[in-house]
C-alpha cells in the first residue's frame, strides 16, 4: 500500500495527534501535477490511501481523488467538516472512507449537516467512523459518547466503528498507558445500547497496554471484527514534505537518512527498503511484553516500535551483564517456541 499526505494542514486540532510539530506549523503541501507523478511512480500498488492533515483543505482535493479511483483502490482519511458541495462530489467517487470523530466544537455543525447528508444519499458508501483513544479515561467518554451518539443517529451512514489507540512516542516521551476502562467503558455502552454494530481495532501496535482479561474481552466479543496486533508489512508512507515515512509508531530517526521519496525509482524500490530498515531494525531491538516490568498480558504477540525504542534507551543504562542475559533468555525463548 502507498499512503500519500497530500497537505499537512488540518483544521482540527486532536491532542494525540502526532502531526503536532513544525511539519504541521510549515503548511507543506503536494501540488496537482506532482501527485499524479506519485501515481505513476506507485504503479502497481494494491491501494492508496489520501489523507493529510485533512486533505478536503487541499485545493485540488476532489481532482487528486478522482485521478486515484482511476487507478487504485483507494482510501480517503477525513474528519467530514468540507463543504457539503466538496462532500457530494466526493461521494459520487467509489472510495472506502475512514473518518476521524474526534472534532472540535468549532466543526461540529458542520460535521453534523454533512452526516445527514450521508444519511440521505441515495448510494451507500463504505464508510467507517472512529476514534482514537488516548488512556485518559474523561476525554475517551467524551470520544466514546459521541461516536455511539453517531452511530445510534445516523446507522445507515456507519459500516464500522473503528478504535485506535494513541502511540505513546507521539509526544517524543514513551510512556505506557492502560487502556481497560476506556474499552470497558466502550463494550458496556453498546452493550446498553444494543448496538450490532462490527468494530475494527486499528492501529493497535500497543495492544500490550491492555490487561489479559480485557484482551480476550475484545478478541471474543461477536462485534469484533478485526484487530490489528501489529503493523501491517511495510507500507509506504509519503508525507507532504516528500519523507519517506512508515506509520507513527516509530522512532524517527531510522528513517532519517532518505528525506524524499524520489530517490527511490518506484514505490517497490522504496517498500523494499522500508522492510528492510524495519526487519533490521526489530531483529536487533525485537522485545516481548515479559520484559516489561509487571506486564501481565499474555496474548499480545509482540512489541511496538516505540516500546522497543525505550527498552533499547533502557538498555544503555544497565550493566552489560544484564543486557547480555537478557538476550541469552530471549534466544532461548526464540528456540522454545
Amino acid at each position: 500500500m502507498v499512503h500519500i499526505a497530500i497537505n499537512s494542514a488540518c483544521n482540527n486540532n486532536c491532542s494525540y495527534c502526532f502531526r503536532h510539530s513544525t511539519y504541521e506549523q510549515q503548511s507543506h503541501i503536494l501540488e496537482f501535477d506532482e501527485i499524479l507523478q506519485l501515481f505513476e511512480w506507485s504503479k502497481g500498488a494494491d491501494m492508496m490511501g489520501i489523507s493529510g492533515g485533512e486533505p478536503t483543505l487541499h485545493p485540488d482535493c476532489l481532482r487528486i481523488c478522482q485521478e486515484s479511483c482511476k487507478r487504485f483502490r483507494t482510501f480517503f482519511y477525513t474528519n467530514l467538516t468540507c463543504k457539503q458541495s466538496l462532500l457530494e462530489e466526493l461521494c459520487a467517487l467509489d472510495m472506502i472512507w475512514l473518518v476521524n470523530t474526534n472534532t472540535r466544537k468549532e466543526l461540529k455543525q458542520n460535521f453534523e449537516s454533512n452526516l445527514q447528508y450521508l444519511v440521505n444519499m441515495p448510494y451507500k458508501r463504505y464508510m467507517t467512523f472512529g476514534i482514537t483513544l488516548t488512556g485518559n479515561l474523561s476525554e475517551d467518554i467524551g470520544y466514546i459518547e459521541n461516536l455511539l451518539r453517531i452511530g445510534r443517529t445516523y446507522p445507515r451512514a456507519i459500516s464500522y466503528y473503528r478504535i485506535a489507540f494513541a502511540t505513546p512516542f507521539h509526544d517524543k516521551k514513551f510512556r505506557l498507558v492502560n487502556f481497560d476502562k476506556s474499552i470497558l467503558y466502550l463494550y458496556k455502552k453498546m452493550d446498553e445500547q444494543k448496538s450490532n454494530i462490527p468494530v475494527i481495532y486499528d492501529c493497535c501496535v500497543n495492544s500490550c497496554q491492555l490487561s489479559k482479561d480485557v484482551m480476550l474481552k475484545v478478541l471474543q466479543d461477536f462485534r469484533t471484527t478485526e484487530f490489528m496486533h501489529r503493523c501491517l508489512p511495510a507500507r509506504v508512507d509519503i508525507l507532504a514534505d516528500r519523507s519517506v515515512n512508515f506509520c507513527a509508531s516509530h522512532p524517527a530517526s531510522i528513517f532519517s537518512k532518505v528525506k524524499d521519496y524520489r530517490h527511490f525509482v518506484n514505490w517497490i524500490q522504496c517498500e523494499k527498503w522500508i522492510g528492510h530498515i524495519v526487519a533490521n531494525y526489530m531483529k536487533k531491538h525485537q522485545y516481548y511484553c515479559k520484559t516489561v516490568k509487571n506486564c501481565k498480558n499474555k496474548n499480545c504477540p509482540g512489541a511496538c516500535f516505540a516500546l522497543t525504542s525505550s527498552l533499547v534507551e533502557q538498555d544503555k543504562d544497565k550493566p552489560k551483564i544484564i543486557t547480555k542475559l537478557q538476550n541469552i533468555r530471549r534466544n532461548i525463548n526464540e528456540l522454545i517456541n
